[in-house]
This record gives C-alpha cells, sequence and structure tokens, in this order.
C-alpha cells in the first residue's frame, strides 16, 4: 500500500512540475521555456510565444507558426503563417494561398491533423463547442467536424457563451442560440451580451434591457446603461446617472 501511495505521489509530483514550466523572454528579446524555479528548458530562440493553453505554446520563428509542449518539444512543426492558441482541443491555423495571396484559416488538433479545412478568411475560438468563421465577408459557425452549422450570412458575431450569441445582419442585433434560431430578434441598432439575466439593447438612440425570452424587461428610455451586476444596474436619465433594480425601479 504504501509503495502505491509513494508511486503516485511520484506521478502527481511530476505532473505539477510540468504544468510548472513557463514562457520567458530573454535580453535578446527571444522567448524560450523555463520552469518555476528559473531552470531553462529552452533557450531563448523564438522570435515571438504564447502562454501555454491546453498543455501547449503557440510560437513563431522567421514568421513561421507552431507549438510546443510543456517539454520544450516542438510537436506541431513551424509551417503556418498563422495560428492561435488551443482553445476546446482545436486550434485556428492558416497557411497563405498562393493564388489568392491571402491567408486561408482552418482548424488543427494538437497532432498537427487538419479536422477543419483551411478554406476560410478568418476564424475564432471554439467556444461552447461551435466556432465563427468568415468566408467573403460574412460570418457563421462550424462545429467542431467543420459542418457549418448556422450559415455564412452575418455582418457580425460574438462568443458563444451558455448557448447564446450575438449577431448582426445588415444593420440589426440580436441574439441566437447554438440551432440558429433568433432568440433575441435583430431589430435592435446595438446589443450588449447578457451580464446575469439581462442584456443592453438600444433602439431609436434609446437604451434599455431584455432578458433571454427577448421581453423588454427595462424599458427602451436611457440615454446610457451600464450592464446589470448583482441585481442592479446603472443607467443615465435626463443627463443624470441612477441605479435601478431589475424591475426598472430607481434605488440610488
Amino acid at each position: 500500500m504504501k509503495k502505491t501511495v509513494l508511486i503516485a505521489c511520484l506521478i502527481l509530483s511530476d505532473i505539477i512540475a510540468l504544468q510548472a514550466q513557463e514562457i520567458f523572454e530573454d535580453t535578446n528579446n527571444l522567448y524560450g521555456l523555463k520552469d518555476k524555479t528559473g531552470n531553462i528548458i529552452v533557450s531563448g530562440k523564438y522570435d515571438d510565444a504564447n502562454d501555454f493553453s491546453e498543455g501547449v505554446a503557440l510560437v513563431r520563428l522567421n514568421g513561421k507558426y507552431g507549438y510546443i509542449d510543456q517539454t520544450g518539444k516542438e510537436i506541431i512543426p513551424l509551417k503556418y503563417d498563422g495560428a492561435d492558441k488551443f482553445q476546446e482541443g482545436l486550434a485556428g491555423a492558416a497557411i497563405i494561398d498562393k493564388e489568392e495571396q491571402r491567408r486561408k484559416y482552418g482548424f488543427i488538433d494538437q497532432t498537427g491533423e487538419v479536422i477543419i479545412p483551411l478554406k476560410y478568411h478568418t476564424v475564432e475560438y471554439f467556444s461552447d463547442g461551435l466556432a465563427a468563421v468568415k468566408l467573403d465577408g460574412k460570418w457563421g459557425f462550424v462545429d467542431k467536424t467543420g459542418k457549418e452549422i448556422i450559415p455564412l450570412k452575418y455582418k457580425y458575431v460574438g462568443y458563444f457563451y451558455d448557448g447564446l450569441a450575438v449577431v448582426q445582419l445588415n444593420d440589426k442585433f440580436g441574439i441566437i442560440d447554438k440551432t440558429g434560431n433568433e432568440v433575441i430578434p435583430l431589430i435592435y441598432s446595438k446589443l450588449r451580451g447578457f451580464s446575469g439575466e439581462f442584456a443592453a439593447v438600444k433602439l431609436n438612440d434609446k437604451w434599455g434591457f431584455v432578458d433571454k425570452t427577448g421581453k423588454e424587461v427595462i424599458p427602451i428610455q436611457y440615454d446610457e446603461v451600464w450592464d446589470f451586476g448583482e441585481g442592479f444596474g446603472r443607467v443615465k436619465l435626463n443627463g443624470e446617472w441612477i441605479v435601478i433594480d431589475k424591475t426598472g425601479k430607481k434605488v440610488m
């Protein structure tokens, strides 16, 4: 039993030591890898490097991007013309299309395998299992198989959070769910993501708040608003900032 516990402790110690490694910048403005005690694992050699995300770090050298693990091993070759950090197991990566003379983005996994073809003009991180992608000026969302779950038709999209995302079609904003259904209709001139139960919306130069069903719970009558926090929101009416509760009643 004691031997088993000792082995388990040693394994845990190794894991903690592995996770303790970090990127550093040397006096020549080059980036390397060291542990928390300051021991150099990889001397400064990269032109740029990101902090670790999901156990790997994005690095750049001579204009090319790749990834290293926490031992300093280059697990994905530095061959990409653009790349992002890993999020939910995948990372955006790009190669310059010589014919179009522009970057084409897709997604790779931590083995370097291309999971979603490098065909988009821009991609964002995965969030809630979906990633925003842009092609020919239009945004939509793909899942982790590359299937376009929400059509590429929007002028702007935000990240999915708790199953909802802000989108803009033409000049109007609303919120959709992960099936593409409009939870908040696309009728507002501006819209912020949910802060707690409510989202701030702007219509005809006035601000108010809607809930997650799209109901306007705080009238659209304010000159400016701050997001709700802990049941209260700051709003500006007739030049005066006041605090209201979730019913719209002034409390301060």
